[in-house]
């Protein structure tokens, strides 16, 4: 990862050893929603899981989707997770779904067709049969 790549990531928040929060965040490399984060997820590989301490003299106290008001003189650590990178993932994952729901299509399609030709071909018998005993 650099500066401006699209980041996905999934991070629990621990302050004083607690979990405070946990949650999925996207944003742009260089302007991530914590100060401290941009530094810390410098060249980050899909998948990686890194711990990121941000001492109290660098992170915003306020707004990380925590469970109470962070104590500015605490530092915050964080367990990080790259999800994604410049959609790479969620790409792969949209073609995957998009050829599993056409192959469920056809599916249903010839399994309609099917029970149509049966129904036609049961039609069809009771007709010859109705003929025979005429």
């Amino acid at each position: 990862s650099k500066d401006g790549d699209d980041m996905y990531v999934s991070w629990t928040v621990y302050l004083d050893g607690e979990i405070q929060g946990k949650q999925t965040q996207t944003f742009f490399l260089g302007k991530a929603p914590v100060h401290g984060l941009d530094e810390a997820l410098q060249d980050m590989c899909l998948d990686e899981e890194r711990e990121v301490k941000i001492p109290p003299n660098v992170h915003r106290f306020e707004n990380v989707g925590m469970t109470e008001q962070v104590d500015p003189n605490m530092p915050l650590v964080f367990e990080i997770k790259l999800l994604d990178l410049n959609g790479v993932v969620r790409k792969q994952y949209n073609k995957r779904a998009r050829a599993a729901r056409e192959a469920r299509k056809k599916a249903e399609i010839e399994e309609a067709q099917r029970k149509k030709r049966e129904e036609i071909d049961r039609g069809y018998q009771e007709w010859l049969e109705h003929r025979e005993r005429e």
